[in-house]
This record gives C-alpha cells, sequence and structure tokens, in this order.
C-alpha cells in the first residue's frame, strides 16, 4: 500500500469516527473511493447500544472516563463520544440539561439511545445516575437500560429491579427523533 493511500485511508477513518452521527452518514472506502451510506437515527441508536453492549462486565469506578473503568456519565459520554456526540456533559446533574427533555409520562415516548435520568443513592428525588435507554419489556412495558453501576457495566431494568422502581426523574434526548 502506497504512503498516500495509507494516509489517505487514515484521514478518512478518522474523519468517520470524528463526525457527528446527527449527520446519520457513515464514511467507507469502496473500491478505493470513499463513498457515504446514509443512516437513519434508529439505526444510529441501534449501533449505540451494540457499542454500548461490549462494555458489559467493565468495572465501576467513580471519576472513570474509560474504557477499562467508568462511572455511569463517563460511560455515556465515552459511548456517545464515540459516534461523534463530544458535547455530552460529565455530570448526571448537566446531562439533565442535555439534548432534549421527552416526556415519560408514557414510556412509548422514549427511542432507543434516549439518556435515562435517575435519582441518586443518596436521594432518589434528586439526579444522581444515568443510563442508555434500549426499550421496552414487551411482557411488562418495563424500561430497560444499559449504565455503569456499582456492579459495573450491566443491564437494568426499572420496574422489576426495586432500586430503580421510584428513581427514573426524566429522560434527554441526544439522537435525533426516528422518523415513523
Amino acid at each position: 500500500m502506497t504512503r498516500f493511500l495509507r494516509s489517505y485511508l487514515l484521514l478518512i477513518t478518522l474523519l468517520a469516527a470524528t463526525a457527528p452521527a446527527t449527520l446519520a452518514q457513515e464514511t467507507v472506502i469502496s473500491q478505493g473511493q470513499p463513498t457515504e451510506i446514509e443512516m437513519t437515527a434508529e439505526e444510529v441508536a441501534d449501533r449505540i447500544l451494540e457499542y454500548a453492549a461490549t462494555f458489559l462486565g467493565t468495572p465501576y469506578r467513580y471519576g472513570a472516563n474509560g474504557p477499562k473503568r467508568f462511572d455511569c456519565t463517563g460511560y455515556t459520554c465515552y459511548v456517545f463520544k464515540h459516534f461523534g456526540y463530544t458535547n455530552l456533559s460529565r455530570s448526571a446533574r448537566d446531562q439533565a440539561k442535555d439534548g432534549r427533555e421527552v416526556d415519560i409520562s408514557d414510556f412509548h415516548n422514549l427511542q432507543k439511545g434516549d439518556i435515562l435520568l435517575l435519582g441518586s443513592r443518596h436521594n432518589p428525588k434528586v439526579i444522581g445516575h444515568v443510563g442508555i435507554f434500549i426499550g421496552l419489556d414487551t411482557l411488562h412495558n418495563d424500561p430497560k437500560f444499559i449504565h455503569a453501576s456499582a456492579h459495573g457495566v450491566r443491564y437494568s431494568s426499572i420496574y422489576t429491579e426495586s432500586y430503580y422502581a421510584n428513581r427514573l426523574l426524566g429522560a434527554r434526548r441526544i439522537l435525533p427523533d426516528f422518523v415513523s
């Protein structure tokens, strides 16, 4: 491979890794030429969740930004940053202001990739924890999410895990709305 081609591929790779996913495009190389592939917001959300799941079991550490250890907001920042969302705030209280508010009175308003805002360990009425919404359990309409908890990165449920049942305080939409 020529030096020029290696440099060109590196540049394309860096651009693809840093381009905001809100553009809903991905740069790929096709027969040596860059090509853009359109992606819907829902496809971007699916990719975010797939990437988020690669960290399942990663240990928790307060203040950690990953990838070997995470706290809750370090995890959400790390995952979203991989897709070009570099402006996600670093604290749970500040992430509660990022993106757009989502009405949680009906869980069907949520979409994959939304940030769930949860009450802290010390005060369930004050935002102190975040996770990434996955979807609703079809049997119980139970919101499922992935997050960095004291037990490491794992999946959890709002209703079937009593700890979270009274702690859901809100949600924020970082991605564009899905088109129905």
